[in-house]
């Protein structure tokens, strides 16, 4: 049985008895927290000063019903240079009221801990998740007062950045990540990039519950919940942790980064604790985020910490369906979400939007075609076009259009030359019932090829499960077409991107607006590229292609004179683009030769 099964089984029995709303059915707390580890910005407790033996408390929230409840930690010693030269870590072994039962618990990373009412820092690290004790790692406050610092100090771990040591591994406390709304066919899809990000499984978003302390006006206090939201909306994406220190408006938590993102501008959100669900492999807090509290200012590598008084931007993204295939024929549905503003991944949290708006409305789970169109704006102003058509047979392609659409936005958002943001996000998605796609199988053409006159030619396309078809169009063969061999070719979009790429058409640039203006000049899915490639070499001066140059120098070239790349790639011409209704993939290639053009074309 995997973490997940098991996580969701408990979850059912929790609900079965009653846990997730029944507040009779809690346990009552064994000590609720006094009012002087609630202050603000309390005295430190020196890091020297920690021996073996001593004795502190901590607070935490394990129900919002019930408020901050009280635990001990017995200190086992000090890790030294756990983060390198930066700091140590401070070992404990963890009992009383509700950790008992629970254990070291996700969603517990930022609960303060103190010894003689001076805050020592914030449960951040656990040990293995069998261990009979609950055993923590406390990181120390004075490095976690670090996180507002313009140059915090730098913190090093070996390289899976989790030390062993003889209580086993050290590793940050899991984020659990509460969504709502989102399916679990989506969750499946974007699995593995979840993964790669630190988002680990994805927990259940129960309603109940204001967010502050047994209700009254939400607030963070150390102890209390703190959700880092991702994603607002239709649908909800957002990790639980605690607060462990507040000073008027400012906030530190978790002891531990999130995703590790340094400086960030990012939503919080005050949060709800339902319950904590104890379970052998790991518990959890089973919470929701509530309303908007703030801003994420810094993601650091000893704690996260932002400010209230500031209101996050956000992308906002909208997307529209409309057709049959989503149940709506003749009308058309709009959805509504907010990002956070993520350095690199908001092509990803866009995609995952768009997958769970197409897959919650589609009534053709297999086939169909998908047309996804729309504008994603980027800052500064510029405008990204959205223009793709997606078909499926066996599989529904909605799922397909939303991976099309992270590459997209992916191409440009993660532009190497340029910093560039998505500023919003506007797609209007409709669903047809028919598999609208032909596959392109051969090209004739009649008469004589010669350079300067236009020819007819005959593309033979085969469309899904019906007769093939000829699709006949006429091309001019270029003037600077000499005479000689050549290929004449019948592209798809992808096809027609990597002979461009190859003869240099299709350049590296050296800024944003180039970039975009280069892919604007790709064909569309729905759009086939007649071409000529030659067998004459060419010389390649960086990632242009240059033609017609004198033998001697090309044989100069091939010998390795000169500083420019040579090349032996064939000349490419364009002869015309032609679309037709639907997908068209595939490319076929046959060889003809080109004739000499009249001299008098010359003159």
């Amino acid at each position: 049985m995997n973490l997940t099964t098991h996580r969701n089984i408990c979850l059912l029995w929790a609900c079965l008895l009653g846990l997730a709303g029944n507040a009779a059915a809690e346990p009552v707390p064994a000590e609720s927290a006094p009012q002087w580890m609630l202050a603000e910005n309390p005295e430190i407790y020196p890091l020297e000063k920690i021996q073996r033996g001593q004795i502190a408390q901590g607070i935490s929230v394990f129900s919002s019903a019930n408020g901050p409840e009280v635990f001990q930690a017995e200190v086992l010693g000090v890790m030294e240079k756990f983060f390198g030269p930066a700091g140590d870590l401070i070992i404990a072994k963890l009992s009383g009221g509700p950790v008992d039962k629970t254990g070291v618990v996700a969603g517990m990373s930022g609960s303060p801990v103190f010894i003689d009412r001076k805050l020592v820092g914030a449960v951040g690290y656990r040990f293995g998740a069998f261990t009979k004790d609950a055993i923590a790692g406390i990181t120390p406050m004075t490095l976690m007062k670090t996180t507002f610092d313009d140059a915090p100090p730098r913190a090093r771990s070996n390289s899976k950045g989790v030390p062993e040591t003889k209580w086993g591994k050290a590793e940050p406390l899991a984020t659990p990540i509460m969504a709502a709304g989102l399916l679990p066919e989506v969750i499946e899809a974007f699995a593995d990039r979840f993964r790669t990000r630190g988002i680990g499984d994805l927990m259940p978003a129960l309603s109940g519950g204001s967010g502050s302390a047994k209700g009254g006006e939400p607030h963070f206090f150390p102890g209390g919940p703190i959700a880092t939201t991702l994603v607002d909306g239709d649908i909800k994406m957002a990790g639980i942790g605690t607060v462990t220190w507040v000073q008027g408006d400012r906030f530190l938590a978790f002891g531990h980064p999130f995703m590790g993102l340094g400086r960030i501008h990012m939503p919080v959100s005050y949060a709800n604790i339902i319950t904590t669900v104890a379970s052998e492999s790991g518990s959890w807090k089973l919470g929701r985020p509530t309303t908007p509290a703030g801003v994420l200012t810094d993601d650091r590598i000893y704690a996260i910490g932002g400010t209230s008084a500031e209101k996050a931007s956000t992308v906002p993204v909208k997307v529209s369906v409309a057709g049959a295939g989503f149940g709506l024929a003749g009308e058309q549905e709009t959805f509504a979400y907010q990002i956070a503003k993520h350095p690199t991944d908001l092509p990803v949290f866009a995609a995952v939007v768009t997958a769970n708006t197409l897959t919650s409305r589609n009534q053709r789970p297999q086939g169909g075609t998908v047309e996804i169109r729309g504008t994603a704006t980027l800052s500064g102003g510029l405008k990204l076009p959205i223009d793709d058509v997606v078909v499926s047979h066996r599989s529904s392609p909605a799922m397909q259009a939303a991976f099309r659409l992270m590459d997209a936005l992916g191409d440009a958002l993660n532009y190497e030359l340029a910093e560039v943001d998505l500023a919003a996000l506007d797609l209007k998605v409709r669903h047809r019932d028919d598999i609208d796609y032909a596959e392109i199988v051969g090209v004739r053409w009649d008469g004589q090829l010669r350079a300067g006159e236009t020819v007819p030619v005959w593309v033979q396309v085969k469309p899904f499960q019906r007769d093939l078809e000829e699709v006949r169009v006429r091309v001019k063969i270029p003037l600077g077409a000499s005479a000689g061999s050549f290929h004449l070719a019948v592209l798809d979009r992808m096809g027609y991107r990597r002979h461009a790429q190859r003869q240099g058409f299709l350049h590296r640039t050296d800024n944003l607006e180039s970039h975009l203006a280069q892919r604007q000049r790709l064909p569309s899915r729905q759009e086939m590229t007649l071409v000529l490639v030659g067998a004459d070499d060419g010389l390649r001066v960086q990632d242009r292609n240059i033609q017609g140059l004198p033998v001697r120098l090309k044989r100069l070239m091939k010998n390795g004179g000169g500083t420019v790349h040579r090349s032996g790639e064939p000349r490419f011409f364009e002869l015309g683009r032609f679309s037709r209704r639907g997908v068209i993939s595939g490319e076929v290639s046959t060889k003809v030769r080109v004739l000499q053009a009249p001299e008098k074309e010359w003159r």
